[in-house]
């Protein structure tokens, strides 16, 4: 007890890890490591282990070469049951080392074994527990000249599969299959995304109580039909995979529209096409919901979308229950998450939203709200984009205008999303087409 009390804090941290680490080489699931069950879930707890592991030994991750890591990782895959062994007595750095080796064979191996899309996904890849989706799916950093030194455990700890929980918070996360599948590809995912903002918009709501509302009609200069039939015609001419209106701005009966439209005229795509219809507030079972309706390029539906954190505009609050539920979509190439707005963006106790702690490639929010709002998106989407490269889209409509505030605001899928000032952000009214943007990865160095 004496010798534990004289231990500094870092001291302490890596030798209770270093415990753990130990117990994590004699799980029992260790014996039928050679199973692709067994595989899925030591990739898992794997995973897990080295998130925990203390910040200021972590770190030493981001200096490991990348060339030795594949070198280990290769030989020990060969030699898995008789690998050489973590205990309490490793040394700190060399276990984190050899534990990277060990989830790069466990990476490897588990793609050998059948994992690709498959008829009876999304549940074929739940860990035995059913606690986490381990998604064969490879990480963003595969298609920008991939892994490199310098980069962090995050980004390129895992590089052929993402492991996705299946709830964060008080929130559960569901995984959906798309049913499309992309044209041949090469590494680079080149999306092509529409997004539509209205002039002259205006909002009709109900006082729901004392200070809640629920919205019951939208309007915007030469009547909101004809702005999405334009919208519509502009994304086909521009081959958009990703079409995305702003939150609270298409009532029901122009997602019919919407669904009309693409399904007498679809989207030519080469990726799965994904279609956000704005947001709604919708009864169900005499409670609201702010729900998203989610179609594919041919105006089928696929599973909608709904909010948890509440908007708030003139001292009224919406009146909707928490949908409780993050979607993560499934396409060929990559795992896109949705949020509305605040659940993208919320600040509150300086707590991140669950949505921003999953491991995605792209994240499509349609929001509404103040310039500040937007920041609040620009801000978020930077910590998504340091911390495992996922890009973000947000379709902003300005509610409640003022003076000289821009009618709404495009977050573009920047790769430096803190750098850009907010007045880069103002989108023009009508319907505007851009693609990711492609510059070189602030952490990116000669690949070793």
């Amino acid at each position: 007890m004496e010798d534990d009390d004289r231990m500094t804090a870092a001291e302490k941290a890596r030798s209770e890890w270093l415990a753990t680490v130990e117990a994590f080489e004699a799980a029992t699931s260790w014996k039928g490591w050679k199973q692709r069950a067994s595989r899925r879930t030591l990739l898992r707890d794997l995973y897990v282990l080295m998130q925990t592991t203390p910040g200021n030994l972590l770190q030493k991750f981001d200096d490991f070469d990348e060339a030795e890591l594949e070198r280990r990782a290769r030989h020990i895959m060969c030699h898995m049951g008789a690998r050489e062994k973590c205990s309490v007595a490793t040394p700190a750095e060399e276990a984190l080392m050899r534990c990277g080796v060990m989830l790069r064979a466990l990476d490897e191996l588990l793609l050998e074994g059948d994992e690709h899309i498959a008829d009876d996904a999304p549940e074929c890849w739940l860990t035995s527990d059913g606690e986490h989706y381990v998604i064969p799916t490879p990480r963003p950093v595969m298609r920008e000249g991939g892994p490199r030194r310098r980069q962090a455990f995050e980004r390129r700890g895992l590089l052929r599969h993402r492991v996705i929980p299946r709830r964060v918070d008080d929130v559960d996360i569901v995984v959906d299959l798309h049913p499309d599948v992309s044209e041949p590809l090469g590494a680079d995912i080149r999306r092509t995304i529409g997004c539509g903002i209205f002039e002259g918009f205006t909002l009709g709501y109900d006082k729901m109580g004392e200070d809640r509302f629920i919205v019951t009609s939208v309007d915007c200069d030469g009547g909101m039909a004809p702005a999405l039939d334009r919208h519509c015609a502009q994304a086909k001419e521009a081959d958009c995979d990703v079409l995305i209106w702003p939150e609270l701005t298409i009532p029901p009966d122009r997602v019919d529209q919407l669904r009309r439209k693409l399904s007498d005229s679809p989207l030519r795509t080469a990726l799965a096409p994904i279609v956000v219809a704005g947001s709604w507030h919708v009864s169900e079972d005499g409670t609201y919901r702010n729900m998203s309706p989610v179609l594919d390029g041919r105006g089928g539906d696929l599973e909608p979308f709904g909010k948890s954190r509440v908007f708030v505009f003139e001292g009224r609050s919406e009146a909707i229950e928490p949908y409780g539920r993050i979607h993560v979509l499934v396409t060929d190439q990559e795992l896109i998450a949705f949020a509305i707005c605040k659940d993208f963006c919320d600040k509150a106790n300086s707590i991140p939203t669950p949505v921003t702690k999953l491991d995605v490639d792209l994240v499509l929010v349609p929001s509404m709200g103040r310039p500040n709002t937007m920041t609040a998106h620009r801000d978020a989407a930077d910590d998504m984009k340091v911390g495992f490269g996922s890009r973000a889209i947000v379709a902003q409509q300005t509610y409640p205008l003022k003076g000289t505030d821009a009618v709404g605001y495009l977050l573009r899928g920047l790769a430096e999303p803190r750098e850009t000032e907010l007045k880069a952000l103002a989108g023009s009214s009508g319907f505007t087409t851009f693609q990711c943007e492609q510059k070189p990865d602030r952490f990116s160095t000669p690949k070793a």
